[in-house]
């Protein structure tokens, strides 16, 4: 027993003496540092995109699903756009995943009909992850829109009328938006910094040197992945702190980012082992990337033929999408991301198994 944790140990401060040797070189390699901003630029810009480049005013929906209100009440409405629903599931769709600010507001009685003087009171309803100033905000100015339109004192009772996005398959939205940020900083990380420090190993011809050492390619690879999986830890912690209101399960979400970095790492890893120079990293990087990244957006828009649907929503970065979803999601039933993450973990161990596969026959080739 003592030989074998003696074993694990050593195998550990190999592994670490990799790993640590590229982390400290990596805050002077211009490649990899451009990675990091460009990564976490992406992912503030997903989040704050609606922000960016929202020129359109905040939205009020109402439901009304007795006809209540007339298309001439509401034709000379300027602060905020709106829109009546009569489906109080089209209703609550709309709040869930509008991606800008917005209140709900349901109108059952009949506005008309209140007596002079009265106040009219209504049920007020808000995305999750607006902030409380934003909240007081739009309501403040709902009531003002509403009560000059029907000329008496209206209130609007927002409370705990919360509405959480539900985990499914398409879901758009902000959370959707911050899913496809994360993802394209997972993406750019695994396939720009991972094969950028192989490639580098090549150079120098370290990898021969593994060959002599107490390293076995098992340490090699592993060493290497663990520092792009420090660096991309690194810019995915400072992205969360962007996007943490979104966040409704912490565990679960760090769990998906986990699985999501090594899902992606280890391709580029595999990608730098085969390209022998620093020039073919950013080709084969694009190359990579349009299918890493492009099915994301077609299982949402689902323009496809059913039977490439059915490919695209079992394709690596759409389950791992469903699986961050569901992070943000408030009661993620278990059989909408438990199987995803089975699925990608399998992915990683396969495509660890063909990177090491992919060194030794490099080093057999004297590469």
């Amino acid at each position: 027993m003592q030989r074998k944790m003696n074993k694990a140990s050593q195998n550990l401060r190999i592994i670490w003496a990799i790993a640590w040797k590229d982390i400290l070189q990596g805050w002077k390699n211009k490649v990899i540092l451009t990675s990091v901003i460009t990564s976490l630029f992406l992912v503030v810009f997903y989040y704050y995109l609606p922000e960016l480049t929202e020129d359109e005013l905040p939205l009020m929906v109402i439901y009304d699903p007795n006809d209540h209100i007339t298309i001439k009440e509401m034709e000379n409405i300027t602060l905020v756009n709106h829109r009546v629903e009569k489906e109080e599931g089209d209703f609550i769709y709309i709040l869930r995943d509008m991606e800008t600010p917005v209140i709900g507001i349901k109108v059952e009685g009949n506005p008309h009909q209140s007596q002079p003087g009265t106040t009219l009171i209504f049920e007020g309803y808000y995305p999750y992850w607006m902030k409380t100033s934003q909240v007081e905000q739009l309501k403040a100015t709902a009531e003002d829109i509403l009560g000059d339109i029907w000329d008496t004192s209206i209130e609007i009772n927002v409370g705990e009328n919360i509405v959480y996005p539900v985990m499914d398959n398409y879901a758009y939205g902000k959370s959707f938006i911050t899913t496809a940020g994360l993802l394209i900083q997972l993406a750019v990380m695994g396939l720009s910094m991972a094969p950028q420090l192989i490639v580098e190993e090549k150079d120098s011809r370290t990898l021969q040197a593994v060959v002599v050492s107490p390293a076995t390619l098992g340490h090699f690879v592993m060493g290497k992945t663990l520092a792009v999986l420090f660096y991309t830890a690194l810019t995915t912690t400072i992205s969360l702190f962007f996007v943490g209101p979104l966040v409704i399960h912490w565990g679960l979400t760090i769990g998906s980012l986990l699985i999501g970095m090594l899902t992606i790492i280890t391709p580029g890893i595999l990608l730098g082992v085969m390209l022998d120079n620093k020039q073919q990293i950013q080709i084969w990087m694009w190359v990579m990337f349009i299918p890493i990244i492009l099915p994301i957006f077609f299982s949402i828009v689902r323009v496809l033929p059913a039977s490439i649907l059915q490919i695209i929503d079992w394709w690596p970065t759409v389950a791992l999408a469903r699986l961050l979803r569901a992070g943000f999601t408030l009661n993620p039933p278990i059989n909408t991301y438990g199987l995803e993450a089975i699925y990608l973990f399998c992915i990683f161990i396969i495509i660890c198994g063909i990177t090491l596969w992919a060194v030794q026959k490099q080093m057999a080739k004297g590469a």
